[in-house]
């Protein structure tokens, strides 16, 4: 569990309550578990489309060594939920057949599951516990990834603002369309160059092509009634500082 100094004391508003409901941040373990898989069944069904987002997870492993959870208590109950995960097999799913798989999996963590109770939502719970995570994860793993629907805008929306690019885009899952998107936590990636391009998320084919010639997506915005992500080419910061920019900059140098 967090120490009592980083169990930071939050105020949630719940929907259908005038009353700010007091709560903590909290690591998870292995005690938590049964409250931990209710929570993420109960999302699983209200959403109800593995489209958006699947029933497949390694919980019991990450809280057994293979990785670590965060969560939000109010009142008792546990609200939001974060899980990281080091499992070998289950990143090698995520970054096969992309340019990712040729390093080394030690190097990397994944994201896997953030999901938040549907009468918390609104209170930034979703980003709040992708931005708390960073301190635990090991210095040896550099390299974090995850997947999310191209259908998810509002979870992308959180991802990107946390620093990860869009980089790849495959079928996982049975056969779901997921973007795979990666940071650099030693060395951040950002955006040399914008590109003259934002693609609507029904465009899947269109997003595949441009993330195989090198593009990165990295900021969501509006194009009339659609939600189009927006791409541009990406380089380490170190090499934006020494300024070596270029026709041969890649999506990672």
């Amino acid at each position: 569990m967090l120490s009592d100094r980083d169990r930071k004391l939050l105020y949630l508003h719940r929907h259908g309550s005038s009353l700010p409901i007091p709560a903590r941040l909290c690591r998870l373990g292995m005690e938590d578990y049964d409250e931990i898989m209710a929570l993420n069944s109960r999302v699983y069904r209200e959403v109800g489309d593995e489209d958006i987002y699947a029933s497949e997870n390694s919980i019991e492993r990450n809280l057994s060594g293979e990785g670590f959870a965060l969560g939000v208590k109010a009142g008792g109950l546990l609200v939001a939920l974060c899980v990281f995960s080091w499992v070998l097999e289950d990143m090698f799913k995520v970054v096969e057949g992309t340019y990712l798989d040729s390093w080394s999996l030690e190097q990397f963590a994944m994201r896997d599951i953030v999901v938040v109770d549907r009468d918390f939502r609104g209170n930034g719970l979703h980003r709040m516990l992708i931005s708390a995570s960073g301190s635990f994860i090991p210095s040896s793993r550099r390299y974090v990834i995850s997947t999310v629907s191209p259908r998810n805008w509002a979870s992308l929306k959180n991802v990107l603002a946390e620093g990860y690019y869009v980089v790849s885009c495959k079928k996982l899952y049975g056969g779901h369309t997921r973007f795979i998107t990666w940071q650099d936590l030693d060395d951040p990636m950002v955006i040399a160059r914008p590109l003259h391009l934002r693609i609507p998320s029904g465009e899947v084919e269109h997003h595949r092509r441009v993330l195989a010639m090198g593009a990165v997506g990295y900021e969501l915005d509006r194009a009339g009634p659609d939600v189009v992500l927006r791409y541009g080419k990406g380089v380490r910061r170190s090499m934006m500082i020494s300024s070596i920019l270029g026709d041969e900059d890649s999506q990672v140098s």
